[in-house]
């Protein structure tokens, strides 16, 4: 089973909410009522509330309007009835607005790219229109909207593009702690010259001190790459015939997720300050092997 990861090194990855809940209070009608939210004004428009409890118990539908003001919500289908008092809610996410765990402050994320590695969206990509602090709402471009609504924890990447201006290490998610490595893929997206080490190490420990000699048996990869302008500044390295093996050192954590731990070393002086897109294919050797 052959498995291709891909990612550019600058990144910022967080994680889907399962939405805000919240409560009525008991003023307004069955498409009009005031609850007790406090976001500013259109932030839940085109989501979904779903009432927890109530004579609407179940029931759920689409945000079409929301104010700040008394945190009056307006559906465009009528609930059963009229929200009472203390009736609690949730709001849920849509296929283009859905909060996040990210905590940068308002727009930082806007124009970039996100991309889901897990839940019903994953490998789905989509442009960011909007971003906003509170609750780490992402607005997506409406032509870019998922084929589905993301569930709560649902992890993502957010391509930055920034540049590698000296070292980095980032990590790619594998299917299992033993895998081998049979394809390599480094692209400098800034024209210019490659001057760059690119390692894969089996704990994050390790890789923490890549000069001590000690640790250098948990390096499993080390390429030096050189390149000029004139040459495009891209490397591929087929291991196919012989593949590299890895074992991730690192404890298992409560999702039993595995990774590739990687770093790589640009020399901006000799070489070119840009963003790398990196891209590793894996033979998946499953658990007991």
């Amino acid at each position: 089973m052959y498995i291709t990861e891909r990612l550019t090194v600058n990144n910022v990855t967080g994680a889907s909410s399962a939405g805000e809940t919240g409560a009525a209070s008991g003023v307004g009608s069955a498409t009009i009522f005031e609850t007790n939210l406090t976001a500013e004004n259109d932030y839940f428009n085109g989501m979904t509330i779903r009432f927890t409890s109530g004579a609407n118990n179940g029931e759920r539908q689409t945000i079409t309007d929301y104010a700040l003001a008394n945190g009056a919500v307006t559906v465009g289908i009528a609930f059963t009835a009229a929200p009472a008092a203390a009736d609690t809610f949730i709001i849920e996410p849509s296929t283009t607005r859905f909060q996040t765990d990210l905590v940068a402050v308002d727009d930082f994320y806007n124009g970039m790219e996100i991309e889901f590695t897990s839940g019903p969206c994953k490998a789905q990509q989509a442009t960011i229109l909007d971003y906003i602090q509170d609750g780490g709402l992402i607005i997506l471009v409406t032509a870019d909207a998922l084929s589905r609504v993301p569930s709560g924890d649902d992890t993502f990447i957010i391509w930055t593009g920034a540049n590698v201006d000296g070292s980095v290490n980032f990590d790619l998610p594998i299917t299992s702690r033993f895998c081998k490595i049979v394809y390599i893929g480094i692209v400098q997206l800034s024209a210019g010259i490659m001057q760059m080490n690119f390692e894969i190490w089996e704990s994050t420990v390790a890789r923490a001190a890549p000069d001590h000699r000690p640790n250098f048996y948990q390096k499993i990869l080390n390429r030096k790459i050189e390149m000029t302008a004139l040459q495009g500044g891209e490397y591929g390295e087929s291991l196919s015939g012989d593949p590299m093996p890895y074992y991730d050192r690192d404890a298992v954590d409560e999702e039993n997720t595995y990774r590739l731990h990687c770093r790589i070393d640009n020399d901006v002086t000799a070489g070119t300050a840009s963003d790398f897109a990196v891209t590793i294919k894996i033979a998946d050797m499953g658990e007991n092997v």
